[in-house]
């Protein structure tokens, strides 16, 4: 793999606990250590989306800073 693609639903905060958790558990799978994770925050133009730094802290990415990984947000 090149890279990974994690799309996340910016407007569904019920489940941000779940794709934290979702995500960690693919951060450290140790074949995937150097492989750069791109996180894309969509449905960010719903009136119940969440802000970028909202998102960065509810899914843990400050956690994940020992690997190459970038949030996006888009619609």
């Amino acid at each position: 793999s090149e890279g990974i693609i994690y799309l996340v639903d910016a407007s569904d905060m019920e489940r941000f606990e779940e794709m934290k958790d979702d995500l960690h558990e693919l951060a450290t799978i140790e074949e995937l250590r150097h492989i750069p994770i791109l996180v894309l925050g969509n449905k960010c133009d719903s009136h119940q989306a969440v802000s970028e730094v909202i998102l960065r802290d509810a899914i843990g990415i400050s956690t994940l800073n020992s690997r190459p990984i970038a949030l996006y947000m888009c619609s």
